[in-house]
C-alpha cells in the first residue's frame, strides 16, 4: 500500500502536490473558507501541470488525467472540475472556447505575458527586423526548446495580434498586387524550406507552398504572405 501512494507522488514526470493524496479535495466543501481554498490549490496544479505538459485545451467531456487519482478511487466531479475552470477564467487564465462551457482554453501565462515571451525570443535570438511566420514560430528549429514550439496557434495568433496593435511588429495578410503577379508566374516548388531574400540578406521560412522570389532589389519590405500562411517583420519599435 506504501508503494503505491508513493507512486501517485507523481503523474507521469509531474511532481504532484501532498493535497492531491487526500479525498476531500476532490469533493467540492461546502464551506466557503475550505472551498476557496481548495479552489486556489486546484486552480495553482492545474496551470502548473499544463504548463509542464503544453496543455492549451481542457476538455471536459473527455478524460483529463489530473482530474483522477485511482490510488485513493477520487475523481473530480464535473461540477468540481467546473467550478476549478470557472475560477481560472474569474481570473483572466483561461476562457472558455464556447457557450456550453465544455472545452476551456488554459492561459498558463496571460496573452500579454506571451507577447513579452515573443519580444523576448526575436531579441535573444537576434531576429530584430527579421521575417517569421506563424508556423515557423510554433514549430521552426529557432524556438525549439523555449515555451513558444508547439504553442497553441489560436494563442500565439492572439499574442501577435496584441503586438501588431501595439506596433511591435508588422504583419501582411494579403499579396501586394505586384506579389500577385509574381506569385502566378511561379510555380511551387516541392520543399518544405524556401528563401526570401533583401540585398545580401537571406531569411528561410517555412509554409505549406514554397516559392523562390529571386527578385531581391525589388522587395524593400518583407511584409508579404503565401495563401494560408502570415509572415510577421519583427522589431519594428
Amino acid at each position: 500500500m506504501h508503494q503505491e501512494v508513493q507512486a501517485m507522488q507523481k503523474l507521469g514526470d509531474f511532481k504532484l502536490p501532498n493535497f492531491f493524496n487526500y479525498p476531500p479535495y476532490f469533493t467540492l466543501q461546502p464551506v466557503k473558507d475550505t472551498r476557496e481554498k481548495q479552489i486556489q490549490l486546484w486552480k495553482e496544479l492545474i496551470l502548473d501541470y499544463c504548463r509542464t505538459h503544453k496543455i492549451f485545451v481542457i476538455d471536459l467531456e473527455q478524460d483529463f488525467a489530473l482530474f483522477s487519482n485511482p490510488v485513493i478511487e477520487r475523481s473530480l466531479s464535473h461540477e468540481a472540475r467546473e467550478a476549478f475552470l470557472f475560477a481560472l477564467v474569474s481570473e483572466g487564465r483561461a476562457e472558455w472556447l464556447e457557450k456550453g462551457h465544455r472545452k476551456c482554453v488554459v492561459l498558463w501565462h496571460r496573452i500579454q505575458d506571451w507577447a513579452d515571451i515573443i519580444l523576448c525570443f526575436v531579441k535573444d535570438n537576434g531576429l530584430e527586423d527579421s521575417v517569421m511566420t506563424v508556423e515557423e514560430l510554433r514549430t521552426g528549429a529557432e524556438s525549439q526548446g523555449t515555451e513558444l514550439h508547439g504553442m497553441d496557434r489560436m494563442v500565439l495568433m492572439r499574442a501577435l495580434k496584441l503586438l501588431e496593435q501595439k506596433g511591435s511588429l508588422q504583419s501582411s495578410k494579403a499579396l501586394p498586387r505586384m506579389m500577385k503577379e509574381w506569385y502566378s508566374a511561379w510555380c511551387p516548388v516541392s520543399s518544405s524550406k524556401g528563401t526570401l531574400r533583401k540585398g545580401k540578406r537571406t531569411l528561410a521560412y517555412k509554409s505549406y507552398d514554397t516559392f523562390l522570389l529571386n527578385r531581391p532589389h525589388e522587395m524593400s519590405q518583407f511584409n508579404i504572405t503565401h495563401p494560408g500562411v502570415i509572415i510577421y517583420q519583427t522589431g519594428l519599435q
